[in-house]
């Protein structure tokens, strides 16, 4: 079950702890802190890719079978400092991205021992 939810008689209920600590994160990250810092000020402690979970789930905002955990204008705002946060950490990028074609001749050969195979077939790689 997703986190701030539960199943009760079949039904998705709102788990008023875990839902608590879900806004507290959205709080959080909205005001400016870190991903994993927003949920330990909200008092779990979770990885930097399991709170970005967390604030990209559009259940939050409710929907047929979810109901409501925070407004929309919450979930944009932290949606829209992700995306923010996103473009200007590529656009910091020191070095550019340097792209190199390869070709390979045909293989000729072919090794019992898959150790041999894989040197051959390394040695039929050459750049472009």
């Amino acid at each position: 079950m997703t986190y701030g939810y539960e199943m009760i008689n079949g039904n998705v209920v709102i788990n008023q702890r875990e839902a608590g600590i879900v806004r507290q994160i959205f709080r959080n990250y909205i005001s400016g802190m870190s991903f994993t810092m927003s949920a330990r000020k909200a008092g779990i402690t979770l990885s930097h890719s399991s709170v970005k979970r967390i604030l990209l789930k559009k259940c939050y905002v409710g929907d047929d079978f979810y109901p409501a955990i925070i407004d929309r204008e919450t979930f944009l705002t932290a949606y829209d400092r992700i995306k923010a946060n996103t473009c200007s950490r590529s656009a910091r990028r020191k070095e550019p991205v340097i792209y190199t074609e390869f070709e390979m001749d045909e293989p000729t050969k072919s090794f019992d021992d898959p150790f041999e195979q894989a040197e051959y077939i390394y040695s039929l790689i050459g750049v472009k």
